[in-house]
């Protein structure tokens, strides 16, 4: 067989990187990135993640959490000291709430009805209008019809700020906690915990120009775990289930990973899915009118090694849908930032 070359790049580097991590040979990983200048792509704080998770995997932890501390440290010394990061009380944010701000990074409430992509742009046409740079960074997203946390950093992904922000997301870093409502058999009373341990594999279905994508449980998928503990079961004669013996039941859900559509393929897939979630099998309701999920609150570090833990209470919506179930978590909405916290008083991570 002829000897074959590829030309070293960015692209290349990447895919045997990425390669090697996700075959557990995180010390070829290794090799590859400390050959690839920080400069030299966009994605190198991508390519750490995949490293950093590679190890974690492999059970060496002390290292992982040696090669982070020693990522943040640098990065820290290359941030400017004369940064100057916009406030919520100098800027207007183009209208969005501002949950929580630290050292260039900060989070916002991510409405229902927006993409991730569409509030970003807006957040950065808003800070230009008002003589900020526009530079944001973001390393994950919230479907369109989720509410809640949406962390972002100021800056360019190859910023000290975007870098530190993607590292943590790459190498699960991050703890993320959604609040949700499923319908289907009961799960067990108030209290009750358990896992689903499934791999998921996106599909794009639909046509041209109706194309959507759709996470399915598959053995050719990527690994995909989650937890919830039902926080509520409500017993109300409730006429648009099913069957019966069905419930419709609030969740704390934690997703381990972070793949797309995990939480409602996984509900969907134990039976239960999300209500108002038509594209996997959720009950539909007059008094449900989109998904009914949202991130609460999620735990990272800022580049100064501090907690960075936003909440997101819950939005109007969502209230009076739990209010028309009979339950109320305390009288407030988005402007109350106690109805979540009321709630979940205790509940840490």
């Amino acid at each position: 067989m002829p000897e074959a070359r590829v030309v070293p790049n960015e692209i290349t580097y990447n895919a045997a990187i990425s390669a090697c991590s996700k075959g557990g040979q995180w010390q070829l990983a290794m090799s590859l990135l400390s050959m690839i200048p920080e400069g030299a792509t966009l994605n190198y704080a991508i390519a750490c993640g995949s490293v950093l998770l590679s190890i974690a995997l492999s059970g060496n932890l002390a290292l992982q959490a040696s090669m982070i501390e020693s990522l943040r440290l640098r990065w820290l010394e290359s941030a400017s000291r004369s940064a100057r990061y916009p406030s919520s009380k100098n800027y207007s944010f183009g209208g969005f709430r501002v949950l929580l701000e630290s050292d260039g990074l900060f989070a916002v409430f991510k409405p229902a009805g927006i993409t991730t992509e569409e509030l970003v742009a807006r957040l950065s046409e808003a800070l230009l209008s008002e003589g900020h740079p526009g530079d944001i960074t973001g390393s994950s997203r919230l479907d369109v019809e989720t509410s809640g946390v949406l962390p972002l950093a100021f800056g360019p992904e190859s910023s000290a700020v975007g870098r530190w922000l993607t590292i943590q997301f790459a190498a699960r870093q991050v703890a993320k906690e959604y609040i949700c409502i499923c319908a289907g058999p009961l799960l067990g009373p108030k209290g009750t915990q358990g896992g689903i341990d499934n791999p998921l594999q996106v599909l794009k279905t639909g046509g041209a120009g109706t194309s959507m994508l759709k996470a399915v449980w598959s053995l050719s998928g990527k690994a995909a775990r989650t937890q919830y503990e039902v926080l509520e079961v409500f017993q109300q004669p409730l006429p648009v289930l099913v069957n019966e013996s069905d419930a419709i039941m609030m969740l704390l859900v934690r997703p381990l990973t972070g793949r797309t559509h995990q939480i409602r393929s996984h509900l969907a897939g134990i039976g239960r899915p999300i209500v108002g979630d038509g594209n996997y099998g959720g009950l539909q309701a007059p008094w449900c009118r989109r998904v009914l999920l949202h991130c609460w609150r999620l735990s990272l570090m800022d580049l100064n090694g501090r907690s960075f833990q936003p909440k997101a209470p819950f939005p109007t919506d969502l209230l009076e849908t739990l209010q028309y179930l009979g339950y109320d978590p305390s009288a407030g909405s988005c402007d109350d930032a106690t109805d979540v916290n009321v709630m979940m008083r205790g509940r840490l991570f």
